[in-house]
């Protein structure tokens, strides 16, 4: 053999074994897997922007993690949360991931219910929790989890600064089930001893969509109403509460604000509240510590952060101030 011709056979070896090693690399398993389990869609800015945060974040503090996203679809005409449950649970019971997150109040109620006989190894962090219970432990000793905060009371004091004059009313609509209870029960208990124009509740329980709306048109011009969801008013429902957000400050003659910037861009004026990419990659935190080796009981649930937020345009047009806004 030629001088040149074991070069350019050495030089394709080399190639073969960079190439090869590269494949092979390409192709290792993660050295962790987590699998994040949403109630709703990617359809939903919430959801996405939870996994958009999660993923950025979770991938700067542990890059050899491989994350699964699933979606159980709550509310979805046709969809089967349960079943998809079941098929993604088979494989949490097989061992094929290392943490295991759930987010938001209808997917926990759901994991509540149904995966006692998941490995108890298998750490839980809760996310997108708002109605949280404090017993959980007694039920899953080994977990964490992240507190979606729903700063109703903060929301109030935010448009109050953005009132040249008191409002006749506020009016609070609250969604059922626990986290409307969670909400409405930790805003009545702020509002007790303060001096503020009346306030009302307007409940799931207590209302349909369509009395919503009937009752948001009656409202006086000088009112004010904080909307923090309508998601369970019944899957019956349901289709007519799609893009409620806008239809609600259609009808409102007052201003409305928010608990979550879903609804930003609709009409609402702002609020202070829970943003999704921030919760996401604070939950995020949560499961790179326990990667690391921190065990879940030993790790507190926290609450999330919130942001105050205003869409100037909508403060305009509803002829409010920005004067006392920090």
């Amino acid at each position: 053999m030629n001088f040149n011709a074991w070069m350019l056979k050495s030089w394709l070896l080399a190639v073969v074994i960079v190439f090869g090693g590269w494949r092979a690399s390409e192709a290792r398993e993660p050295e962790s897997r987590v699998l994040l389990m949403h109630s709703y869609s990617s359809s939903f800015r919430w959801t996405d922007q939870v996994t958009g945060g999660f993923l950025a974040r979770l991938a700067e503090l542990v890059p050899e993690a491989g994350v699964e996203v699933a979606y159980l679809d709550f509310f979805r005409p046709g969809a089967d949360p349960r079943t998809t449950f079941e098929n993604i649970a088979r494989r949490v019971e097989a061992g094929d991931y290392d943490v295991v997150a759930v987010c938001d109040d209808d997917g926990i109620e759901l994991f509540r219910q149904n995966a006692r006989r998941l490995p108890a190894e298998v750490p839980v962090v809760f996310l997108g929790w708002v109605g949280y219970d404090p017993e959980i432990r007694r039920e899953f000793p080994n977990s964490t989890g992240l507190i979606q905060p729903v700063p109703v009371a903060r929301t109030i004091e935010l448009a109050l600064q953005c009132c040249d004059t008191p409002p006749s009313r506020i009016v609070v609509i609250v969604d059922r089930g626990p986290a409307g209870e969670r909400i409405y029960c930790d805003t009545v208990e702020w509002l007790k001893g303060r001096t503020l124009p009346p306030v009302d509740f307007w409940r799931g329980e207590d209302y349909s969509s369509a009395e919503l709306f009937t009752a948001l048109e009656q409202l006086p011009a000088d009112s004010l109403a904080v909307y923090t969801g309508w998601y369970r008013a019944g899957l019956s429902d349901y289709a007519s509460c799609r893009g409620l957000g806008s239809q609600l400050a259609a009808l409102d003659r007052g201003a409305m604000f928010a608990t979550m910037d879903n609804w930003l861009g609709q009409g609402m004026v702002g609020g202070v509240m829970c943003r999704g990419e921030r919760h996401g990659r604070e939950a995020a935190d949560l499961v790179g510590r326990l990667l690391a080796g921190s065990a879940a009981a030993e790790l507190p649930f926290a609450v999330g952060g919130v942001e105050a937020v205003v869409d100037w345009p909508q403060l305009r047009q509803e002829q409010l101030t920005d004067d006392r806004l920090p």
